[in-house]
């Protein structure tokens, strides 16, 4: 079984190979390589026992690739499958299985692995003119809101003022792992401080 912390698993990601191997680990033959389906099954083709392996017993270990993609970490994790063909005596056979995690027994083989992002920031800015006289430092004042991810919320964040240049610059905002896939709105305002003889950019 695959999983996979910090995003939704994808069909076919990740890579997994089964090995036959003897009673100590060494490799005997590479038998198959797979990849995850969606839900994260790991699936291997049957292996068919007959009548000359009754009374043998088999030894495998299951594995996960290291792909190198950036932002994930790998299992490294081997499993060790112990396969024991069985006689029931009646002309049928059956297999016991144990699973080993290292030197743990276990019930099945489980691989996780996790996603992990850098952190992102945006930093807003606009800029201000004035029409009819020399703009100062500092004369107008602008707020910056956040909307809401639906668009129709009013949080204010910050206030700030232009320079003499007319920029308008905002602190940087941060969005990290938690933010991935979601949109986000905002919202530039002058504030109109009902100043004689000014005419405020309403938009």
């Amino acid at each position: 079984t695959k999983l996979l912390n910090g995003r939704k698993l994808e069909n076919q990601q990740f890579t997994f190979v089964l090995n036959q191997v003897d009673d100590l680990g060494n490799l005997i033959v590479k038998i198959q390589q797979v990849k995850n389906d969606v839900d994260g099954a790991v699936n291997f083709d049957d292996i068919i026992y007959t009548q000359a392996d009754m009374g043998k017993t088999y030894y495998y270990q299951v594995s996960e690739v290291n792909d190198n993609n950036a932002g994930y970490s790998y299992d490294s994790n081997i499993y060790t499958f112990t396969i024991k063909v069985i006689d029931n005596g009646d002309g049928t056979l059956r297999t016991n299985k144990t699973i080993l995690k290292g030197s743990m027994n276990v019930t099945e083989a489980k691989f996780a692995n996790t996603y992990t992002t850098s952190n992102v920031s945006l930093q807003f800015a606009a800029n201000k003119t004035l029409t009819g006289r020399v703009l100062e430092n500092a004369q107008f004042s602008y707020k910056l809101a956040y909307l809401g991810e639906d668009g129709k919320s009013n949080i204010p964040i910050e206030e700030v003022t232009n320079n003499s240049n007319g920029a308008i610059s905002f602190a940087p905002l941060t969005y990290t792992q938690a933010d991935m896939g979601k949109t986000y709105y905002y919202s530039i305002t002058e504030t109109n401080d009902s100043k004689p003889g000014y005419q405020y950019d309403n938009r």
